[in-house]
């Protein structure tokens, strides 16, 4: 089902997922709100970013790719948004720094990259075992792939205040999604599932961490 969407709403066409005044309300915020931690993060796992290619999928407004790019890093910036690209792009000409701009849908990135650095995107993707392949195979040897996800937890703290009808919809996207890998829409991310697609796909030290909602996943090639 969602290939199909996908073919319809072609981000190169002119199909924007985000509207012009969400991203700019969606920006603002994120800015205001977001410090580096992730990135910290990323960089204590990897090590010295300068020069080292990082690809950014999802990577909306800009403030982690800028981030990657504050540290000498060479970033390409991948969304399926072009009101997010003109923020980001605007953003980094304001403090002198060079991005690669990559527009497309999250599974179509092309190729090969030191770091990739997927935040509260993974869900997007149109399965689970062809992404999770992708990514391991589009790393350097000695890469490094960085994830943060939102599992189930986290969806069933946020449908709590939903009506039922949207509530019992949401959920049984998810649970289908959790006991048969099939996707309708985008339901969040189903930490297990996530694990064991990278671990079939041949990542090494594969480490999870998970918090109430969210779930930090490093992997290498």
């Amino acid at each position: 089902m969602n290939r199909l969407w996908d073919r319809r709403r072609r981000p190169e066409r002119g199909w924007d997922p985000v509207s012009a005044e969400y991203a700019v309300i969606y920006a603002d915020e994120v800015y205001r709100t977001t410090g580096p931690a992730l990135v910290d993060q990323t960089e204590a796992l990897y090590g010295d970013l300068a020069g080292r290619t990082v690809l950014d999928l999802e990577a909306g407004p800009g403030q982690s790719a800028l981030e990657f790019a504050r540290r000498g890093a060479k970033v390409t910036w991948f969304d399926a948004s072009r009101n997010y690209r003109a923020i980001a792009e605007r953003r980094a000409a304001d403090e002198g720094l060079e991005l690669d701009f990559q527009i497309g849908h999250l599974d179509e990135f092309e190729g090969r990259y030191d770091v990739i650095f997927c935040s509260l995107a993974w869900y997007y993707c149109r399965d689970d075992t062809a992404f999770a392949r992708r990514l391991i195979t589009a790393l350097e040897p000695d890469g490094l792939l960085y994830c943060r996800i939102n599992n189930g937890d986290y969806l069933r703290d946020a449908v709590r205040s939903q009506p039922a009808s949207r509530r019992y919809l949401v959920l049984g996207q998810f649970e289908l999604y959790a006991r048969t890998g099939i996707k309708l829409g985008h339901p969040q991310c189903d930490t297990g599932r996530i694990a064991k697609a990278l671990a079939d796909a041949g990542a090494n030290d594969l480490r999870l961490h998970s918090e109430r909602g969210t779930t930090l996943i490093s992997a290498r090639p």
